[in-house]
This record gives structure tokens, C-alpha cells and sequence, in this order.
């Protein structure tokens, strides 16, 4: 009986000290950042003993380390700490001068890839950072930057689309190429594609999916092509959830969509209220399989 008793004592003493133990690791790696305002965090990945966020803030006085400054009422952030210490690295704002509280519902992304950051999302104004001499082309524009992340200074930025911004957008960074799939409604402006594929007509229910390769060196447009993957499919009745995948010389995408019994897709029937969609495209070409 006292050896069961010892075991019992044994085993409640092992189990407070492992959740002594875990909640001290987590106290090490607690801290507060963001400023006076409302800071919504977005993204955030470990690596090689650093961690990166990026988030939301309405806030003035975000401790950045490039002088940069919030630019609209509420901007992105980006930032670089020492995951043993704490201390941040760099620190800076990523915005227009828009409200950036209209595009978060867009799913931004952040990635790390190598020495570099990439971050895929949705700007609401002008005056966006870019290096390639594109601009706002109104109401929500994609924006695509990538980061060097020692050092936390942009090494390409640019605008992709402009309009009513891309409602589920993913991208995938492989060897020299990046590339990028989303949807734009057929009013949104675009850049010029490289086959001459455009819109229709400039119907708010006509939305189209774009494929965009880029040259991860000298950052020219290998492959920007439009592909109207639905007829009279309403935008707005796409879940906000979009993941590629690369196997070979294919990029798959899967997208999450309500369908609409009114709305029909170009070959494919709905098969229920809420259905996957899953389609190819030719990483070369930028063809639609």
C-alpha cells in the first residue's frame, strides 16, 4: 500500500513539475509589442533562432528601426526579434496611404525563404513602397514584396493587380522562380499579361483567376495570364481560403467555394453547397489543365 502511495505522490510531484516546467518556457518567450493604437498580429514564423511577425496597427509609435512611419489610418508591420532575447532586430511599416483595415480580410501571407522575407497582400492606397515602377491602380491593388532578411530592406515590390483586390491569393518561392495564383473581379485593372489574355467586359460578377511567374533575379514577368475559370460567379461567394502546390512542372491549386445554384462553372457542375475545386496549371506556360 505505501509503495502504491509513493508511486501516487511520485507521479502528481512529476506532473506539477512538468507544467512548472513547460509554463516557465513559456514565460521566457512571453513579451508585449505594437504601440498606443490597435495592433492585430497577421503572420509570424521561426527560423534559425529569430522570429518574424507581421501585423496590423492603427498605432503611431511602433518602435521601428528605419524611420519609417505610418503612412494612412492603419498600415502593415514587419518586424525581425531574437527569439532568446527578445530584441528586436528591425522593425518596420509596410502600407499606403489607405486604411489597410479593409485588407486583412484578404488572407495576407509571409514566408520565409532563404536569407529573404516574401509577403503576398492587399494594399487600399497609394504610395506603397515598390521598385519597379508600379502603381496603385485603385480601390484594393495586390502587392507582392520581397524582404532580405538579415537585414530587413526590400529588394522587390510591386503592385499586381488593382480593383477589387484578390479575395484568396497563395504563393510558392522554388530556385529562380516565384509564383503567384489569385482571383480579381472583371471591373479590376490589371498589368499588361503576357499573352494578351484579358477581361471580357468589365461585369462586377465575372471574376477571373491569374497566374504570375517571376524571375527571382532580375524580377521580370516570366508568365502573367488570365483564366475565366467561372461563368457569372459572383466574387464574393468564394471562401477566403486558396492553397497551391507544386509537383514537377505543375502548380495545383485547391480553392474552398459556396456554390450558388444560379451560378455555374465553365465545365464542371456544382456538386453540393459548398464543393473543392482543384485544377492545374503549367508552370512553364501558364497553362489551365
Amino acid at each position: 500500500m505505501k509503495k502504491i502511495y509513493y508511486l501516487f505522490v511520485l507521479l502528481i510531484y512529476s506532473a506539477l513539475f512538468s507544467i512548472s516546467a513547460e509554463a516557465q518556457v513559456v514565460t521566457k518567450f512571453a513579451t508585449m509589442f505594437g504601440g498606443s493604437g490597435y495592433d492585430l498580429s497577421l503572420q509570424s514564423e521561426v527560423k534559425d533562432g529569430y522570429s518574424y511577425l507581421l501585423y496590423y496597427t492603427t498605432s503611431p509609435n511602433v518602435p521601428v528601426t528605419n524611420g519609417s512611419s505610418l503612412k494612412g489610418s492603419g498600415d502593415y508591420v514587419y518586424m525581425k526579434l531574437d527569439s532568446a532575447t527578445q530584441d528586436i532586430i528591425y522593425a518596420s511599416y509596410l502600407g499606403s496611404d489607405g486604411d489597410e483595415s479593409s485588407s486583412i480580410s484578404y488572407s495576407p501571407l509571409m514566408k520565409i525563404v532563404g536569407n529573404h522575407i516574401y509577403i503576398s497582400l492587399v494594399m487600399d492606397g497609394a504610395n506603397a513602397p515598390t521598385t519597379d515602377g508600379s502603381s496603385f491602380l485603385g480601390d484594393l491593388s495586390d502587392y507582392f514584396i520581397k524582404i532580405n532578411a538579415t537585414t530587413g530592406v526590400p529588394v522587390y515590390a510591386s503592385f499586381i493587380t488593382g480593383g477589387n483586390g484578390s479575395i484568396y491569393q497563395d504563393f510558392i518561392v522554388e530556385g529562380n522562380s516565384i509564383y503567384i495564383v489569385g482571383a480579381v473581379l472583371g471591373s479590376d485593372i490589371i498589368y499588361p499579361t503576357t499573352d494578351g489574355s484579358s477581361y471580357p467586359d468589365g461585369s462586377l460578377t465575372n471574376s477571373k483567376t491569374y497566374f504570375k511567374k517571376i524571375n527571382n533575379t532580375n524580377y521580370s514577368t516570366e508568365v502573367f495570364t488570365l483564366k475565366d475559370l467561372f461563368n457569372g460567379e459572383n466574387f464574393d461567394e468564394f471562401l477566403a481560403q486558396n492553397k497551391i502546390y507544386k509537383s514537377g512542372n505543375n502548380i495545383y491549386s485547391v480553392i474552398n467555394m459556396v456554390c450558388d445554384p444560379l451560378d455555374t462553372l465553365v465545365t464542371i457542375p456544382c456538386k453540393g453547397s459548398v464543393d473543392v475545386l482543384v485544377y492545374k496549371i503549367n508552370a512553364s506556360t501558364g497553362q489551365f489543365n
